[in-house]
């Protein structure tokens, strides 16, 4: 160990005494302190900052009280991140623990050794996870046969690792199990489906993806999927492990058919239409309430298949459907008679057409109150007018064509300039 050396002069009076440090340098503080890591019911990781020591041998020495008892060799002497493993310790106890130099290190080899740190190691209890579970399905509203898409986000918030990480989840009556994947693991059951994502580690998350059909024999209403979450750690928070997702099932679109004809014709109503006609019919389908109060169109158009009819009039059926209405005459048109589609929330009902043409009828005419004209200035210009008269005045004396014809042929034509069917003619002699 480092002692003085003591130098004499043989005169004292030209001499004085020299005291000299042999060994090695005191290097008192060179060991920083550096606090416990890794801590469990049983183990801990012993850590020091020798950077200040240099390279040698050290070890560990830790135990119950600063007499420590036992010892562990440490790795990376003479850094930073000096370390050691203590095993073998007991739950829920403080233990002391301080670093030395065996061989070695010059600046801290049999110097005093690191200071004192204490840590106290966890309880005996198990290590816990926090396996947590969300839920979510698309499209939430649906027809019967449709497909909807669960989707299950499984996580760890916390803790350790879960292992053997399961979601559970049951597909309702009425639904049928189209698929079920998962981004890791396994998927396996028809009416209950289980998948396995295996480890999560905290933060860390997995998908899985089940695709259900709706039979066509289920009725509408609101279904509810319930699907849970569990791992073979114990669970920190048991309250997030399950979830619940509802979807609605619409009733099925029931279809209706319409029929419709005209029927019988009422006196002139004056202006340019002389008569009116009755439109009757039913709206027809298995679901009453698809027939009952429903709304009627009556569109018209001058072809066919015209994409923009004109709506002229709205209507409700009757209780059973049927409907009776007078419509304002006019031949050749195209009418279109139309139920429109209804989803109302409750009632799904289909579109329902006709298209009908009101005949032409036969009316007489007549030709009334001829007279001729000779012009005074050209005495071969003659001037014929007259009337068509007719039982329907809009539709046959109005713009009605006249021909004045010869024993040559045709010579001259004519048109009625209003419903009053007059009209007037020059020719040549």
């Amino acid at each position: 160990m480092p002692f003085l050396r003591r130098t004499a002069c043989l005169l004292a009076a030209a001499c004085v005494t020299t005291l000299t440090w042999v060994g090695t340098a005191w290097a008192g503080g060179a060991i920083s302190a550096k606090a416990a890591s890794s801590i469990t019911a049983t183990s801990a990781t012993l850590n020091a900052d020798t950077s200040a020591c240099g390279a040698g041998t050290a070890v560990f020495e830790y135990g119950p009280t600063t007499s420590y008892g036992s010892s562990v060799s440490a790795s990376g002497s003479g850094t930073a991140t000096t370390t050691g493993a203590a095993t073998g310790l007991t739950a829920s106890t403080t233990y002391h623990f301080h670093v030395k130099y065996t061989v070695g290190g010059s600046a801290c080899l049999n110097a005093a050794n690191g200071p004192d740190g204490t840590f106290t190691t966890l309880s005996g209890q198990a290590s816990t996870a926090d396996p947590a579970l969300a839920q979510s399905i698309s499209p939430s509203t649906l027809d019967v046969g449709n497909n909807a898409t669960i989707t299950l986000t499984a996580s760890n918030k916390s803790g350790v690792t879960a292992t053997n990480t399961t979601t559970t989840t049951t597909i309702p009556s009425g639904a049928s199990l189209v698929s079920a994947t998962t981004t890791s693991g396994s998927c396996s059951g028809t009416t209950s489906v289980s998948c396995n994502v295996g480890s999560l580690a905290v933060g860390s998350t997995a998908t899985v993806t089940i695709v259900v059909t709706l039979n066509v024999a289920t009725s509408p209403g609101s279904f509810e999927i319930d699907s849970s979450i569990t791992s073979g750690v114990t669970d920190a928070d048991s309250t997030n492990n399950s979830t619940k997702a509802f979807f609605t099932v619409r009733p099925a679109v029931a279809t209706r058919t319409l029929s419709a004809t005209f029927n019988g014709r009422s006196p002139g109503i004056g202006g340019p239409y002389d008569s009116i006609v009755n439109l009757s019919g039913a709206l027809a389908s298995g679901t009453a309430s698809c027939v009952a109060n429903q709304q009627i169109l009556v569109l018209q158009s001058d072809t066919q298949n015209d994409p923009h009819p004109q709506q002229t009039q709205s209507f409700t059926t009757g209780a059973n459907g049927q409907f009776s209405i007078p419509l304002l005459e006019q031949p050749g048109r195209y009418w279109t008679i139309d139920a429109p589609a209804l989803d109302d929330g409750t009632n799904r009902c289909a579109d329902a057409s006709t298209t009908l043409t009101i005949p032409p009828r036969s009316v007489g005419r007549s030709l009334t109150g001829l007279t001729a004209q000779r012009s005074a200035t050209n005495p071969l210009s003659v001037t014929i007018s007259g009337t068509v008269q007719s039982g329907s005045p809009y539709w046959c004396s109005y713009r009605a064509n006249v021909t004045v014809a010869g024993p040559s042929g045709t010579i001259a034509t004519a048109q009625t300039t209003s419903s009053l069917g007059g009209f007037s003619v020059t020719v040549s002699s």
